[in-house]
């Protein structure tokens, strides 16, 4: 089970999570490689269960060709370009680029995609309310609060992350919903 990153900082991960009008991204640096500054952008857990299937037993070369996969899928450029347009463009870099890219996408992945089969739900959540309670998300963290709708006739509101997000409900990632239940979890 995937746990929250011990390098970034509670409150750094709560606003990567919740990332308005698009999915979170993390800036990685490839300048070494001759790449300039990418981004690589979190998948919903159903995208990434369609490359790899929770308990699929994977041998090396498949485990290769997941990682290929991942890169192709959520790595882009500032302008939102894809900055592989295909598998065999990445198939193309000399072996030990792809392997210090793959690297790099692996370690961002694990800070914005968190999943909801595959991560430690109580840790996350932990982690993301300590950041949606630090001072500086005061004004994000009483955004996703706000983003109810009273239920007219009761006392009761109803959540709702794609007024929030403005976004679907169904492109919001696990990640980005992981951040938006721990803040409202503070609305007390």
């Amino acid at each position: 089970m995937r746990t929250p990153p011990k390098d970034v900082s509670p409150a750094q991960l709560f606003r990567t999570l919740c990332s308005v009008a698009r999915r979170p991204r993390w800036r990685v640096s490839l300048v070494s490689l001759g790449l300039p500054d990418l981004v690589v952008e979190g998948l919903a857990g159903h995208e990434i269960e369609e490359i790899i299937p929770i308990g699929e037993h994977m041998d090396e070369q498949r485990q290769d060709v997941v990682l290929d996969e991942l890169v192709v899928r959520c790595l882009r450029n500032l302008d939102d370009s894809p900055a592989f347009s295909s598998l065999s463009q990445f198939g193309c870099a000399p072996y030990e680029d792809a392997l210090a890219i793959s690297n790099e996408v692996f370690r961002a992945l694990c800070i914005v995609a968190p999943i909801y089969g595959r991560s430690d739900l109580k840790a996350w959540h932990g982690v993301l309310r300590e950041g949606a309670l630090h001072p500086s998300n005061y004004a994000l963290r009483r955004a996703v609060i706000e983003s109810a709708t009273h239920l007219s006739m009761t006392a009761h509101f109803q959540p709702q992350p794609d007024r929030f997000f403005g976004m679907p409900m169904g492109y919001i990632t696990d990640g980005q919903w992981l951040a938006f239940d721990a803040a409202w979890s503070t609305k007390g």
